[in-house]
């Protein structure tokens, strides 16, 4: 079942179980998804500190860290259903 297919959007379907999809790309490819599309975003980031990852430049000045840190999570942002507030569940 982990079936690699690609999509009209070149997205990568990882997974597929009833109402579950997982993903598996670049979250900085702000053409991946329609806005409000996603229940749940699970992501583990480069926190540059020097880690030797295959994909990533782990030791970026501050300031491009910046640069990056806000381009991902403005596109998890922009994903994410619109959510009600507990308090008015």
């Amino acid at each position: 079942m982990n079936k690699n297919t690609e999509t009209d959007t070149n997205r990568k379907e990882y997974f597929r179980h009833k109402n579950t999809l997982l993903f598996n790309n670049d979250v900085l490819n702000n053409n991946l998804f329609d806005k409000e599309f996603i229940d749940l975003i699970v992501t583990s980031p480069p926190y540059n500190v020097g880690i030797e990852y295959n994909s990533n430049d782990d030791e970026l000045s501050y300031e491009k860290y910046l640069e990056f840190s806000e381009k991902w999570m403005k596109n998890c942002y922009d994903w994410a259903k619109m959510q009600v507030p507990l308090e008015k569940l």
